[in-house]
């Protein structure tokens, strides 16, 4: 890959900036000539999250020392509170039913009245008729209910398609609908008998006792078997990473819309699983669009880890492999002894691997592992853990080039995959485990040069695909995308679309999606222009973007920090956000206080 800083065509005020690690971004779009003083204790590029979140510097001025790590819960609840604390229609009645609770139900029952504070509809058709066989799950509390509402001459709503006479009670909600339009949901019932601790695990207790796990369940023909993970993704544009909050369904399809074709799900806790949590549960789902799909898993210990196996290979069969988390560098799955402080206990590390591997090839599922260089410091232990991976029968191994402790301070360092690749041969000479390389692509030229990286057989891409989903285009194509302000617009309303069928169209659901939608602007508002770039070059992670206007106000809007300009775009998107919303991203690195950049729609007056 030609070095810009090398080429005798590059100015030399572009080798400058390059040589500060800040893009070079042509003069003309500069709000400012340079970048004020930087702190040169800050990291390149910093941030945190669950698995591979990370963050950047801010837009230019001077930058103060950031916040890392996740925001509270308490300090996002306003979020919350506006998706929690709307005063929707009881279910079963905004569906025509009658109520079994009466006047003794908890939610309203005023059609009339709800009816004439019902905020305005979105635009467009409701989804779901096309989808549902001519129903909306949500009837009356539907955001779109006008296109299948008729209304009487006393002013009463009348859903039209969604009636569905008397029901038992206000919990027949539309869940099971929604859940007729993805893969691996789970019943009710599997998860009350996890609770009640009536579910039972053979497997996973032979697989303890070092002993064959038999399979519970169908066997012959119909039933799937067992693609090798090395084919799986030999060929085929990278893995998209597993991504806490950001790597939901929505935006998985449109990862898969631009040509991703392996996905992984959001962390799953084995912990919560086994205990029915239904919102755990639901990390799970998988859209039929979505192609090639692992579910990933955190967890501390063996007999945990292989009931959780087990349990997830008899009760779904739509996923290609699991993928144990032992690379997050989060400190709260750390005192549990999951993530990457299970790189720190071999011996319990390798029981996780051994017994899960026997309980998901009895199943014909493959098994995977995402590790780190080391959890702290520069004991790395990353050779050792992909040797015993290896030998404990996984299926493939994901190594990111950085300590946890590391998160995203320095850059990913590619000479540790060759070396890993050396201790998994020496385990088990000719293995055909194959070997991902992870850490910092964001462009496909990148892709290309990592890819002959030696030892390295496949690729995952995280940050990268969250800052320009359309990274997945590039490297199919082998092409730069300077893709406009109006394409990128495209694709937000490809994402809100996907939301509202996957979260709803009632309130709860647009407010949802809403959230999700901003969680994605705090990564894609870091996208620099192709266009803007002397000498069209690439953007590069560590990059730290001056001050700098877009080719039109709307590209500027997209640009900006202040996640008040987010809530603007999400209002073009969606529909005005409720009065005093407001929005505080799940991960810090991500958030600015309004003193460092003010909106930029007022003064565009967007």
């Amino acid at each position: 890959m030609t070095n810009p800083l090398e080429s005798p065509d590059t100015p030399d005020w572009a080798k400058d900036a390059l040589a500060r690690h800040e893009a070079p971004i042509l003069r003309e779009y500069l709000l400012l000539d340079r970048p004020e003083e930087v702190d040169e204790e800050l990291p390149v590029d910093s941030g945190e999250s669950i698995e591979e979140v990370g963050g950047d510097e801010e837009h230019g001025g001077k930058r103060k020392r950031r916040k890392h790590g996740q925001n509270k819960t308490s300090e996002r609840k306003d979020n919350l509170n506006v998706i929690n604390n709307n005063r929707q229609l009881c279910v079963v009645v905004a569906r025509g039913g009658r109520c079994a609770f009466g006047d003794e139900c908890k939610f309203n029952h005023d059609v009339k009245a709800y009816w004439a504070e019902k905020p305005d509809d979105l635009p467009g058709e409701c989804p779901f008729p096309s989808l549902l066989h001519g129903r909306c799950p949500f009837g009356l509390n539907c955001r779109m209910a006008g296109s299948h509402t008729k209304v009487l001459e006393d002013g009463s709503p009348v859903d039209i398609i969604s009636t569905h006479g008397e029901a038992t009670g206000p919990t027949d909600g539309p869940g099971e609908e929604l859940d007729s339009l993805v893969l691996n949901s789970t019943t009710h019932q599997l998860r009350l008998d996890l609770r009640g601790k009536k579910y039972v695990f053979p497997g996973s207790k032979a697989a303890l006792n070092k002993k064959v796990v038999e399979r519970i369940g169908p066997v012959g023909p119909g039933v799937k078997e067992r693609v090798p993970f090395s084919k799986l993704i030999h060929g085929r544009p990278p893995m998209l990473a597993p991504l806490t909050t950001v790597g939901n369904l929505p935006f998985r399809r449109l990862c898969v819309s631009l040509g991703c074709e392996v996905t992984v799900s959001e962390m799953a806790l084995a912990e919560s699983l086994l205990k029915g949590n239904r919102a755990e549960h639901a990390l799970l789902k998988k859209h039929p669009d979505e192609k090639i799909f692992g579910i990933q898993v955190a967890g501390g210990f063996p007999d945990m880890m292989s009931r959780c196996a087990e349990m997830l290979c008899r009760e779904m069969d739509d996923f290609d492999f699991l993928d144990i988390n032992m690379g997050c560098p989060l400190e709260g799955l750390h005192k549990k002894g999951a993530g990457s402080a299970l790189m720190t206990r071999l011996g319990k590390a390798e029981g996780v691997m051994s017994s899960m591997a026997k309980v998901c090839h009895a199943y014909d599922k493959n098994l995977t592992v995402k590790i780190r260089t080391a959890h702290y410091g520069q004991n790395h232990v990353y050779d050792k853990v992909a040797a015993r991976a290896v030998s404990s029968g996984v299926d493939g191994v994901v190594l990111h080039g950085r300590t946890a402790q590391q998160r995203y301070s320095r850059p990913a360092d590619w000479t540790f995959h060759t070396k890993c690749r050396t201790a998994m041969d020496s385990a088990v000479p000719g293995n055909a485990v194959p070997l991902v390389g992870c850490g910092d692509i964001i462009d496909w030229r990148e892709a290309i040069e990592r890819m002959e990286t030696p030892g390295v057989e496949g690729l995952m891409i995280g940050r990268g695909a969250l800052i320009k989903p359309w990274i997945f285009t590039e490297i199919k194509e082998h092409r730069d995308w300077d893709i406009s302000s109006a394409e990128r617009l495209e694709l937000l309303k490809r994402f809100v679309s996907y939301g509202l069928t996957h979260w709803g169209t009632d309130t709860r659901g647009v407010e949802s999606t809403r959230r999700f939608l901003l969680e994605a602007l705090s990564f894609l508002y870091r996208y620099i222009p192709l266009g803007l770039m002397q000498g069209m070059t690439p953007m590069k992670i560590g990059w730290r973007p001056p001050r700098y206007m877009g080719r039109n106000d709307l590209e500027t809007l997209m640009a900006s920090s202040n996640s008040e300009d987010w809530i603007r775009l999400s209002e073009l998107l969606i529909c005005p956000a409720p009065q005093g919303f407001k929005f505080v991203p799940k991960h810090k690195s991500n958030s600015y206080d309004a003193a460092f950049t003010e909106p930029v729609y007022k003064t565009l007056g967007i």
